[in-house]
């Protein structure tokens, strides 16, 4: 059925936990990219947490982002949801990769930093425009 799925070309988000568990071990990003482009997938973004981010694109090649430093951490629980929700918004309003990942990032900060669900009015089209 993940192979299925795949072929039709989405948008990809993983973490380094989501392919440890998929793959039984550990993978180094290279193995985990050349795996997912090889079923069809064009855009892989992999979350490392504290290491940051990496997207394999296969026209723009490789982008790295170093993760925002958090000084206190509430909950984790949710990050990688607020990630991609920024990350797939940012994508709709047509901003770059790089952006995106910047706005990801930033929508995942202020969840880390709240208990609980993003706090209401968090305000993503202020984030968005600070990035432009």
């Amino acid at each position: 059925m993940i192979r299925e799925y795949l072929s039709y070309n989405p948008l990809l988000k993983l973490s380094i936990d989501d392919c440890y568990r998929y793959f039984d071990g550990h993978k180094s990003d290279q193995e985990i990219f050349d795996y997912f482009h090889a079923l069809g997938v064009s855009t892989i973004c992999l979350t490392r947490g504290k290491d940051g981010v990496t997207i394999s694109d296969l026209d723009k090649g490789l982008i790295h982002q170093d993760a925002i430093k958090i000084d206190d951490i509430k909950d984790v629980t949710g990050a990688g949801d607020a990630f991609w929700a920024g990350f797939l918004y940012a994508q709709i309003q047509e901003k770059s990769l790089k952006e995106s990942i910047t706005i990801a990032q930033k929508l995942a900060t202020i969840k880390l930093q709240n208990v609980g669900r993003l706090p209401d009015m968090v305000g993503l089209k202020n984030i968005i425009n600070d990035i432009v």
